[in-house]
């Protein structure tokens, strides 16, 4: 009896301990666990918009940004194309067509200059000076204009046209010395509108020549009048240049 009742007793006990056992594990397997995990937890700060904690930055050094240009060079162009200037004035001899960097001012032609030159008698009749003439002769192309600018369109159109003409490279050819050269030709209006070379004065042989070369290409024209009669016209053109 007492050997059965021990062997129950020891089931029990194995079954306790067994038990126990378990729990135990199970309890250290947690705490182990519970040891080596680490709890996150998100916290969330609400902010409010009108926060006085606001910041602003600025570079620490002002970028500056630079462009370089190169200066430019340009070499002076000598045209060769003549620049009329008209000046009125009560003398012939104070109208000049002038070239390009002439800017001196018109110097009246002493009489040495203007040696050479044929004079028409004044008291012929038939024959008008172009400042003293009652209607100055009509370029063509001015013959719709009103007769009170009659004579600036004569010299506008006469002046365009030996600037065209005249062969500016002629002085540099013949190697004239630096300065300003002028050449004269004097000319008449026929009172049939034809022009005739009465004569001229140049530093040079050729300029002369091309100076009357260039007027007998002028256009014919309308005549002068005096007193209501067709009259010729006779009319003195400077030419000035500057040689560099």
């Amino acid at each position: 009896m007492d050997t059965r009742k021990h062997t129950n007793n020891l089931q029990k006990s194995s079954v306790l301990f067994l038990q126990l056992g378990l729990v135990l594990t199970l309890l250290t397997t947690y705490l182990a666990l519970e040891l080596k995990t680490e709890q996150r937890i998100a916290i969330i700060i609400e902010t409010s918009i009108d926060s006085d904690d606001t910041y602003e930055f600025f570079p620490a050094k002002e970028i500056q940004i630079e462009r370089k240009v190169k200066e430019r060079k340009f070499k002076p162009v000598t045209k060769k194309i003549f620049t009329g200037e008209i000046k009125k004035n009560n003398k012939p001899d104070e109208v000049e067509t002038q070239l390009p960097f002439d800017n001196e001012p018109t110097v009246n032609p002493t009489p040495n200059i203007l040696k050479g030159l044929v004079e028409i008698p004044k008291e012929d009749p038939l024959v008008a000076d172009y400042f003293s003439v009652q209607e100055v002769p009509i370029f063509p192309g001015c013959e719709k204009v009103k007769e009170s600018k009659r004579r600036a369109c004569f010299e506008k159109k006469l002046h365009k046209f030996v600037q065209k003409k005249f062969n500016g490279e002629l002085s540099i050819q013949l190697g004239l010395p630096s300065g300003v050269q002028k050449i004269y030709v004097q000319f008449l209006i026929t009172k049939t509108g034809d022009i005739e070379v009465i004569g001229g004065r140049a530093p040079h042989k050729k300029l002369m020549t091309e100076g009357k070369r260039v007027v007998k290409k002028l256009p014919r024209m309308i005549p002068g009048k005096q007193n209501g009669k067709e009259v010729g016209v006779k009319y003195m053109l400077p030419i000035s240049f500057n040689v560099e």
